[in-house]
């Protein structure tokens, strides 16, 4: 890892030195792979380039499936195109590229409007972070593409081979749910570390109101075996997990990602239920993803959802109980269990406190909803005790029924009642997510950031890679230097495999 280390820091110091020699160029990076990382990726492309613009397709930019992000660094221009179709799809890129071309979106016949990288919006406390935090941002705002047919990317895209893909998995672990990604094996100066993805088990949103609400509450941890047994069958018992027979005619159902997920392939990996092991999953059928929703069924797949975002949506629905006797079970990564948690909620960072006044963000929810006169307002957590409740509304300035307290805060309004419970973390094998969990080695559902490169490095790939490193990697997790415990360092030499301290 030093050596690693060393390596990567010359070449970014020659790529320093180069980008100040070099005459002016226009310069395309070609970007894909791993949906779980893509937030951090377009924060930290926004970091590199001076003025940079955009334009996506997708509910924002952190989340979006197809992106181009253009900039100048000194008197190039450097334009990033992405598509993000997963962990083990963006492997194949790089091992099989004739067969593994993407469509990208192009700068020409685009609108681009200003991309922003700025202090964190949505990602809370399960991982240790707070929005604000010192080093932490998140894509803020972008444009939209001009023509978007239906879910395709109109006429303003190309077919191109991806330079730098992303994985939240090891080649050799991808290689087992897709041999294409297996071979070849790429070598050392193609591939290396970004930062530390953890992951969850988590449960669908509920309804204080639901029949079966009680057991619900009860759902508080999964364990390997469970995790086994129920993607091996779809459905089973709540009993299998809460141990009360209160809950036995109540369902869990399995939920989760496609084949080419890496976040599905950690998931099978860390519970053994097998990486190259095919699941019954539940595709959830909504009228609309997120709080306004419904649930309408259910049915069995082999298959799931391609955009953790997506699922984290669909499991936030409510009325599951309702559809189909149970709640949905489900894994995502960092960036997807913000959804989860800030379904519902509009938020406002770098606040100024001193008065019962400001101008909010934004009058919508994360994911739908938006703020009405009575809704609750929290200062800096989505727990804990409110702080008052909205009294006014003038545009988008907000009177409170209590004052702001001193300083720079992050406002969040609750703009769901009417009884709506959102998902949650479930404790793995009666462990938590935490910070310190994966820094002493009891919690295993965590696994490195990879990227995989098509060639050597080049300057502007270099700059990408030091920048997530070093600080855009805690936009979806850890940075690599948190993984340090009392001076020994934790690691992995492969998904499901022990953790190593040494």
């Amino acid at each position: 890892m030093k050596a690693l280390k060393k390596l990567l820091f010359a070449t970014v110091a020659l790529a320093a030195a180069s980008i100040t020699a070099a005459p002016a160029a226009t310069v395309t990076i070609h970007l894909a792979g791993s949906t779980a990382y893509r937030s951090a990726v377009h924060n930290a492309i926004a970091h590199i380039l001076t003025s940079p613009t955009g334009a996506y397709i997708g509910g924002n930019l952190a989340g979006a499936s197809y992106s181009v992000i253009q900039g100048t660094v000194g008197s190039d221009t450097v334009i990033f195109e992405t598509a993000w179709n997963g962990s083990i799809t963006g492997i194949k890129a790089i091992t099989a590229p004739s067969t593994n071309k993407f469509p990208m979106l192009l700068p020409g016949g685009n609108t681009l409007t200003a991309v922003t990288a700025s202090g964190q919006s949505n990602f809370y406390s399960p991982y240790g972070l707070a929005p604000g935090v010192s080093g932490g941002s998140q894509v803020a705002s972008s444009g939209t593409p001009a023509t978007v047919a239906g879910a395709t990317l109109g006429t303003t895209y190309e077919n191109a081979n991806a330079d730098v893909a992303f994985s939240d998995l090891f080649q050799s672990t991808a290689g087992l749910a897709d041999a294409v990604a297996k071979t070849p094996t790429l070598a050392a100066n193609r591939q290396g570390v970004l930062g530390i993805l953890p992951f969850a088990f988590v449960k669908g949103a509920a309804n204080t109101g639901d029949a079966d609400y009680a057991t619900w509450q009860r759902i508080t941890d999964v364990t390997s075996n469970n995790v086994v047994a129920l993607y091996q069958s779809g459905q089973f018992s709540a009993q299998l997990i809460t141990n009360n027979s209160a809950d036995l005619f109540v369902f869990l159902s399995a939920t989760g990602r496609d084949v080419d997920s890496g976040t599905r392939g950690s998931a099978f990996a860390e519970s053994g239920f097998g990486v190259g092991n095919a699941p019954t999953q539940e595709t959830i059928s909504v009228t609309t993803a997120g709080p306004a929703g419904t649930v309408t069924g259910i049915t069995p797949t082999t298959s799931g959802e391609s955009s953790g975002g997506t699922l984290a949506s669909k499991i936030s629905t409510p009325g599951f109980d309702s559809a189909v006797g149970g709640y949905p079970l489900a894994y995502l990564g960092a960036s997807d269990t913000d959804t989860l948690i800030t379904e519902g909620y509009a938020i406002t960072v770098g606040v100024t406190g001193g008065s019962n006044t400001y101008t909010a963000a934004s009058l919508n929810a994360v994911g739908s909803g938006s703020i009405a006169t009575g809704n609750s307002v929290y200062v800096d957590t989505l727990g804990g005790t409110a702080l008052g409740t909205v009294t006014g509304i003038a545009g988008n300035v907000l009177t409170l029924s209590a004052s702001i307290p001193a300083g720079t805060h992050t406002l969040v309004v609750d703009t769901k009642g009417g009884g709506y419970v959102r998902g949650t973390f479930l404790t793995f094998n009666g462990v938590a997510l935490n910070k310190s969990n994966i820094q002493n080695g009891k919690y295993q559902y965590w696994e490195y950031e990879h990227y995989y490169l098509a060639a050597a490095p080049t300057t502007y790939v270099t700059s990408l890679i030091n920048q997530l490193v070093n600080t855009d990697a805690n936009v979806a997790g850890y940075y690599l230097s948190d993984m340090t415990n009392g001076g020994a360092t934790v690691f992995k030499n492969s998904e499901g495999q022990p953790i190593n301290i040494q």
